[in-house]
């Protein structure tokens, strides 16, 4: 991103405060102190990059199952395209890009890991600060996973409408294919799931039966969506930036928000109208 200029001075002159820049003038570089987070450039200060969000693939956990790989992504928020990356407080040689995989996991190569966005692949007083600490920790057979996590989503609709369900939290290099949705009965749904009456908010789990696990782990019971016939919730949303004072000249979108959701009431019995009115 482009850097954001502050302001040059001399002895004899007082550096006026700003968004980059304080009231002290540096009497070596003529260069008006900068904010926490902006550094001296020769015409004032420039912003660094900020620190960035490691995290591991969805819908995976921090764990990785031994001989598997696992993918982790350090994302700027200013747009950086070059990072350092580091495992256990030392910097992995050549990974300068956003991503990094764990290759065949052992316990050599897995560990803290942390990034952080710069300038070039050279140091600079534009780097960021090191992202919070991601610790990836080995699956194989003597240690049990965690349980994985139902999500369910919508969760309100319509009979004859689709469920989606998704089996979160899972180690890394686990095969997705190999996971059954179970009701409380045993008996085995799949997604997306067709909703009827007699499936409102029943307890599903999801089961991981791949044998490279050697265990099988079952998450808790989450909910299925509710069957309804109605629309139980309307609200309004804006897009002004303060939903209660507005600026004469500001334009505005307001967006009419139903729970279920259009996509999820079944439109061939009843159709979704909507009626504007001012107070």
């Amino acid at each position: 991103s482009q850097p954001v200029y502050g302001a040059t001075c001399s002895n004899s002159t007082t550096c006026v405060a700003t968004t980059y820049t304080q009231t002290t003038c540096n009497s070596t570089t003529k260069i008006c102190s900068c904010s926490v987070g902006y550094v001296p450039i020769r015409t004032g200060c420039g912003r660094k990059f900020s620190q960035p969000t490691l995290s591991q693939a969805y819908p995976y956990s921090t764990e990785v199952i031994e001989g598997k790989n696992a993918v982790l992504s350090c994302v700027s928020p200013d747009g950086a395209t070059v990072f350092e990356w580091k495992k256990d407080g030392q910097v992995i040689s050549g990974a300068t890009t956003s991503t990094y995989t764990i290759s065949s996991a052992s316990a050599a190569n897995v560990g803290n890991f942390t990034c952080k966005a710069k300038l070039s692949t050279t140091n600079s007083d534009f780097d960021s600060s090191e992202s919070s600490a991601l610790l990836m920790t080995l699956i194989n057979a003597t240690v049990t996973p965690q349980p994985p996590k139902v999500v369910v989503y919508p969760t309100e609709l319509f009979a004859g409408k689709n469920a989606t369900l998704t089996c979160v939290n899972l180690p890394n290099g686990y095969d997705i294919s190999k996971i059954s949705f179970l009701k409380s009965d045993s008996a085995v749904v799949t997604s997306p799931l067709t909703m009827a009456s007699t499936l409102s908010e029943t307890p599903v789990t999801c089961k991981l039966t791949d044998t490279t696990l050697t265990k099988t782990v079952t998450s808790e019971g989450q909910k299925l969506p509710k069957v309804v016939d109605t629309i139980s919730g309307v609200k309004i949303t804006t897009t002004a930036s303060n939903n209660d004072v507005y600026s004469l000249t500001e334009a505005i979108t307001l967006t009419c928000l139903t729970t279920p959701t259009p996509d999820y009431v079944d439109t061939s019995s009843k159709q979704i109208t909507y009626v504007w009115m001012v107070s």
